[in-house]
């Protein structure tokens, strides 16, 4: 994930952190709690204090780049309008930055999966000199120096020694938080049959049946997690999942990414290369480009262009106005 870092939507809202609590936030249908980290469950004191270093561009090498400078609340936590984003030093990343929506369910991190846990990635993201280029010593020297982090600190940590390991556990117990479900899509399936018009509808059962969107992106949170070519290029110069597995088969491969708020972070694909729904709508619809590696399920749709409209109509039923306006998860 390229820097884990959102305008706020309401910056100067400070909600009581009691509506705060992982309880309070909307779960898609079927999802019962929020997962946590083994190595640090869910505390308020933690919540706090991650909220206030995702959006604290002082850990970064320059200063200049927070978690929140490529995943922008307003959004959807991505970093739209960017093909890929730029960390310290305007150095630019290989990849569009995806959004953070419900990665606490995730079980493989960035569009390798080269990470096994959400916490590993912000580490990763933090240390990495195209995105934060942050040290142990850096971010130390950061929340030492704000006398509010440090008073966040030793509410959530005590006397623990600030560490880059430390800050991504923060970060990580924040970045759980950012769940999405409740959207028209998801009060559809739950029963209110008015939450959809009629072209979401028919767009649905495109999205179900002719267009098979949802063999990749089904379930609560419309992504089946595995990793495919979708034909995006004939030669990829981003190999994506084989610089992990060294597979030849793996070559050209990315993870599926959620399609929640999809209509928020454009542009889409792992370079950012379809700057419109439509034209990943055109992209699928065309079978995609000739490739060894091409997932056998990427084939003609002919689709019309009135399909097209209505499909691209539902894909606008996964956005959750809430979740950009919930000010738990604004700037403080």
């Amino acid at each position: 994930m390229i820097g884990l870092c959102a305008i706020s939507c309401s910056e100067s809202t400070s909600p009581s952190m009691d509506s705060c609590s992982p309880s309070m936030m909307n779960l898609p249908g079927g999802i019962s709690v929020i997962p946590f980290s083994a190595h640090q469950s869910y505390s308020q004191p933690v919540f706090v204090l991650g909220r206030a270093l995702f959006y604290e561009g002082n850990l970064s090498g320059d200063a200049s780049v927070s978690c929140a400078s490529c995943h922008k609340q307003a959004f959807g936590f991505s970093d739209a309008g960017n093909i890929v984003s730029k960390g310290v030093a305007s150095e630019s990343g290989m990849r569009n930055a995806p959004t953070l929506i419900n990665s606490a369910f995730q079980a493989s991190f960035f569009m390798d999966g080269r990470s096994a846990t959400l916490e590993r990635q912000i580490e990763d993201a933090l240390r990495s000199p195209n995105e934060m280029y942050a040290t142990d010593s850096i971010v130390k020297k950061a929340v030492i120096n704000s006398s509010r982090l440090s008073q966040l600190w030793k509410q959530a940590f005590g006397e623990q020694e600030i560490t880059l390991g430390g800050v991504s556990m923060a970060i990580g117990v924040f970045t759980r938080m950012i769940v999405s479900g409740s959207t028209p899509h998801d009060a559809f399936l739950a029963g209110n049959q008015s939450a959809l018009n009629q072209r979401e509808q028919r767009g649905k059962l495109l999205f179900d049946g002719k267009a098979h969107c949802v063999k990749c992106h089904g379930g609560p949170h419309l992504s089946d997690g595995l990793f495919h070519s979708t034909g995006l290029h004939t030669h990829y110069y981003d190999k994506g999942r084989y610089y992990v597995t060294k597979s030849d088969a793996d070559i050209g491969t990315f993870k599926t990414p959620t399609l929640r708020n999809i209509a928020l972070t454009h542009p889409y694909m792992h370079d950012g290369s379809l700057p419109t729904l439509r034209s990943v709508i055109e992209h699928y619809n065309a079978g995609g480009k000739q490739f060894i590696n091409k997932s056998s399920d990427i084939i003609p749709l002919n689709l019309t262009k009135e399909e097209m409209d209505d499909l691209e109509a539902y894909l606008h039923a996964f956005t959750d106005s809430s979740l950009i306006r919930n000010a738990c998860l604004s700037k403080p």
